[in-house]
């Protein structure tokens, strides 16, 4: 496949790339998105494991058994807290500024099938540096407590579950609504809201 210059107009490449492509089956997308279902019930899974049972499988299999899966699962998953909601949404926007303001050179990635070169800015290792440096000043001064995420772990990580969630969803009504490419969707017509 030849890949257009930068500033040559995008070909589209295959009609039957994607999971919208020749083959595919209801079935096998409900598979393949039970994953974004997987990781955020195994790591609710793990986290009752380590904070209710010390961290042995064996004693939370054996209360699953003994009491039921679902009233332990509901017994003993993170809650929902207000801090841990308000430290996703701090840390979200903290790392959307730094993504911003620091400097970065602007790189492309891989070509989509439509022919698009999506850019990214490449600062990352700069925005670690300085959120581990923000960290380490705020809290010598005392403006952060540096145990929050200890004494915070059960919120941050329904926080972190529900935001993933929330993520997930608000990129897919992007997808249909405000396509970066509409060339590249593969969504039927009479899908589009």
């Amino acid at each position: 496949m030849r890949r257009p210059s930068s500033t040559s107009s995008p070909t589209h490449v295959d009609n039957l790339w994607g999971r919208a492509g020749a083959g595919q089956s209801w079935l096998s997308s409900l598979g393949n998105s039970s994953l974004v279902f997987i990781g955020p019930f195994g790591i609710t899974i793990a986290f009752i494991v380590l904070t209710a049972f010390e961290g042995s499988f064996c004693a939370f299999a054996a209360a699953a058994f003994r009491e039921g899966f679902w009233t332990i699962f509901d017994k003993h998953r993170p809650r929902l807290t207000v801090n841990g909601a308000l430290a996703l949404a701090c840390w979200i926007a903290w790392q959307a500024l730094l993504s911003q303001c620091l400097p970065a050179k602007v790189r492309t990635g891989q070509y989509t099938p439509a022919g698009h070169a999506l850019t990214y800015r490449l600062n990352g290792l700069s925005a670690w540096v300085v959120t581990h440096l923000a960290f380490f000043a705020f809290s010598w001064l005392g403006i952060l407590d540096p145990a929050f995420i200890p004494r915070n772990w059960s919120g941050l990580v329904a926080a972190m579950n529900y935001g993933g969630f929330l993520a997930a969803t608000l990129a897919f009504i992007k997808a249909y609504v405000w396509p970066t490419h509409p060339d590249d969707c593969k969504f039927s017509r009479k899908l589009r809201l």
